[in-house]
């Protein structure tokens, strides 16, 4: 995995405290074992809180992220441009321009992925493998690009940010029903999200007081929208 170089102040993220908006950017940043700094937006603020924020984000929204030689007063948004530049900074976009384009398209395949959590949470749902947007044959395509990068079963290997993004996913749905990634999109895609897991980047992070837990609706469930599922978060909780 590559350095960024040191031309700026080191990273800043901040991003709503919700799984779904700022994950997969902090999740990069574990596995690439940078230092950064990270302000933690709850919701709920009074509006002049608000706009010190949003006055800065270009799209009015978060994530947002500065340093790296990117000033303070003007970071960039939006997940996918945040990932992109940290991905050419610390050297997980791929090195040449053919893997740059296959981490860019297994990045937009997950995301699609992402969109249909419920239905691969299923128990027994209906497998249409005509149709191309629906997660099952997504998900066999998916396990074609992966055949073509790094194993993350090796220590070593230097993942690209799609990998990233496809964890994610795939995550996501097995904490609303353990065991729905092997029993609906196969043992293949399975193997990756344990190796993942088990990097010993991502999975300090994963284990660690910094990761805030998915919200009711997240989950799935019917009522508690942004609301934990464990309850409220003490302050003195949040590192």
């Amino acid at each position: 995995v590559g350095a960024a170089q040191d031309d700026g102040e080191r990273p800043l993220l901040t991003y709503f405290i919700i799984q779904g908006l700022g994950e997969v950017p902090r999740l990069l940043l574990a596995e690439v074992g940078a230092p950064y700094d990270h302000l933690a937006v709850i919701g709920g603020e009074d509006q002049s809180v608000v706009a010190e924020w949003r006055k800065r984000s270009p799209n009015g929204l978060l994530p947002t992220l500065s340093g790296l030689g990117i000033p303070r007063s003007s970071p960039i948004s939006q997940s996918g441009s945040i990932l992109r530049f940290l991905s050419r900074r610390y050297g997980v976009g791929g090195s040449t321009e053919a893997e740059t384009t296959a981490a860019d398209m297994l990045y937009e395949t997950a995301k699609d992925m992402g969109g249909h959590k419920a239905l691969i949470a299923e128990d027994n749902p209906e497998i249409d493998m005509s149709q191309a947007k629906l997660p099952f044959a997504a998900g066999v395509r998916v396990e074609r690009m992966l055949s073509q990068m790094p194993d993350p079963g090796d220590p070593d290997a230097a993942l690209n940010y799609g990998m990233l993004q496809l964890l994610h996913v795939l995550m996501s749905c097995e904490a609303r029903r353990r065991g729905c990634v092997k029993q609906n999109l196969g043992t293949t895609l399975d193997a990756f999200r344990v190796k993942m897991e088990g990097r010993q980047g991502l999975a300090d992070y994963l284990a660690s007081p910094r990761r805030f837990p998915l919200t009711c609706g997240e989950l799935g469930l019917d009522s508690g929208g942004y609301s934990f599922e464990a309850g409220p978060i003490a302050r003195r909780d949040i590192k």
